[in-house]
């Protein structure tokens, strides 16, 4: 169900825009345009699986030691699980990010995500279309802020960044005063 956005907050008049709030294991994508924010998307990857404790994870092998006894023993091998969860979290965002940019029309994304996850994201879940419509990165971990929370974000970020263009051309145009100012004396 969209959510009206706070007249106060970007409204995204000028087309839609794909937001994605990325965690390690979990996103929620949200379209927002013309003052509307609907969440369309939720996916969290288990990283617990259907294992108690690690079982399923164990390798037997030879363990050296100072003796070199030739004992057996076991170790963890949770790490490959790791790589694998997250290569799957990685497919199901991409494909729900490409579903989306065909039915919704994105004119810009937005991604917030932990730096190392956003690196990611953009390497390998992003179709090449939507690479070219990113217009804001805000690393950190806002998996569990409210949608109202990260407009504001967007907007402080917008609103900086008008300021930053707004004084970039004031300075653009003083010197332009200046050099038309000495070509008249």
């Amino acid at each position: 169900m969209p959510m009206k956005i706070p007249h106060h907050l970007y409204q995204f008049n000028n087309g839609s825009a794909m937001i994605i709030v990325s965690g390690a294991y979990s996103a929620k994508i949200f379209i927002a345009s013309n003052g509307d924010i609907v969440q369309k998307k939720s996916e969290e990857v288990s990283t617990r699986e259907d294992y108690s404790d690690h079982e399923g994870f164990w390798r037997m092998g030879k363990i050296k030691t100072k003796k070199d006894t030739g004992a057996v023993g076991a170790w963890g091998n949770t790490e490959h699980h790791k790589e694998y969860l997250h290569e799957k979290f990685l497919n199901i965002l991409r494909q729900d990010t490409f579903d989306l940019f065909m039915n919704e029309h994105i004119a810009e994304v937005y991604l917030f995500a932990p730096h190392y996850i956003s690196l990611a994201i953009i390497g390998h879940a992003l179709h090449p279309f939507l690479k070219q419509r990113i217009k804001m990165i805000i690393d950190g971990d806002y998996n569990h802020h409210h949608p109202t929370e990260i407009l504001k974000i967007i907007t402080r970020n917008k609103n900086d960044e008008r300021k930053q263009q707004e004084e970039s051309l004031r300075e653009k145009l003083r010197l332009m005063q200046e050099k038309n100012s000495d070509y008249l004396h």
